[in-house]
């Protein structure tokens, strides 16, 4: 809203700057959200202290953490990966949701040269995903399945066919369209044999997956196979 007034940095800082201050704990969020689409390094000291503070509020901390490579700071990504093994469970789903964005996103993170894929490495998120899905809280398995998916490791499928093929579960339509991204024969196989499940959810889940797959295999075949 301030862009659309036309309010350059000069304007905009001094109020991020009020509102990141350590004693407004209460205006961290709308700062942070704000000092992401600002591109100021200045503010990276603040999102790293948000983003790591273990008395930080759980929304600010999440905010920080989801906004930390929009930013443009030198090293938020690195950021990000220092806290893939972060013990507190409140953040893993911020930072799943964070992660799995930069591996859909085609613009890649501000800042950085490389490839989104390329930024995190599937074995590198994976103890991450893991956890998640040990975790009993649904909000967890829903962005790790997510992620699983987008990571593409397929140290992962038996995890998600074990979801996949279990009727009813709350993460079963997610695990089945996270196979789609998977490599390995067994995943395909799985995608073919729901297709004639009974439930039509989950038939027209693994449709989608199963189209989406074979989408997937001809990219990474090239296109002499796509034109067979």
């Amino acid at each position: 809203m301030l862009a659309n007034y036309g309010l350059n940095k000069e304007e905009v800082n001094p109020l991020i700057n009020r509102a990141l201050a350590p004693q407004n704990s209460g205006q961290w969020v709308p700062g942070l959200m704000l000092a992401a689409v600002d591109y100021d390094d200045a503010f990276a000291a603040r999102f790293i202290a948000i983003a790591t503070g273990t008395n930080t509020p759980d929304n600010a901390r999440g905010a920080a953490i989801k906004w930390l490579p929009w930013n443009r700071m030198q090293g938020g990504v690195t950021m990000l990966k220092s806290l893939l093994n972060d013990p507190d469970p409140k953040i893993w789903s911020p930072l799943a949701s964070t992660i799995a964005g930069i591996y859909s996103s085609r613009r890649g993170v501000p800042g950085e040269s490389q490839r989104p894929a390329e930024i995190f490495q599937p074995q590198e998120v994976r103890p991450l995903i893991e956890r998640m899905l040990s975790s009993s809280n649904q909000e967890d398995w829903f962005y790790a399945v997510n992620l699983a998916g987008m990571s593409g490791d397929d140290a992962l499928t038996p995890k998600l066919l074990a979801l996949a093929t279990t009727p009813h579960s709350a993460e079963q339509y997610n695990a089945i369209c996270a196979l789609a991204l998977n490599r390995t024969d067994e995943g395909v196989k799985t995608l073919k044999t729901l297709l004639s499940d009974p439930d039509p959810g989950v038939s027209g889940a693994g449709r989608a997956g199963h189209t989406r797959s074979l989408r997937g295999a001809q990219r990474r075949a090239g296109p002499a196979a796509a034109g067979g």
